[in-house]
């Protein structure tokens, strides 16, 4: 369909937005950093509470690790990972202001 037919494109073009189509995931991915390409993921540290999201970051060669979500915005809020997915429902401005000048990428009901 037109969701899939758009990620393939953006995949084989590299754009990193094609990550707010990954199917198993309601989060919202932050970094400090822009993620504007799928070679950005090589190495990265991120932090996520959903095992989905881990395997999928892990085949884009990240260093994903799975903690519980009381752990994950306070982690990536002390530096302590490059990237964090966190569940849109704990977002605030707060939190997206902090990453105004790096990626906030978004999945909303299973459209982009």
């Amino acid at each position: 369909g037109v969701v899939g037919d758009t990620a393939r494109d953006e995949i084989r073009s590299e754009l990193a937005v094609a990550l707010r189509l990954w199917t198993h995931s309601s989060g919202v991915l932050l970094s400090p950093q822009t993620l504007d390409t799928l070679e950005v993921f090589a190495g990265l540290r991120l932090i996520t509470r959903d095992p989905y999201s881990v395997a999928l970051f892990e085949t884009l060669g990240a260093q994903p690790t799975a903690l519980a979500l009381a752990e994950v915005a306070p982690r990536l809020q002390m530096g302590s990972a490059d990237a964090a997915v966190v569940p849109q429902t704990i977002l605030t401005s707060e939190l997206l202001d902090q990453f105004a000048g790096g990626s906030v990428l978004r999945r909303i009901g299973g459209r982009t």
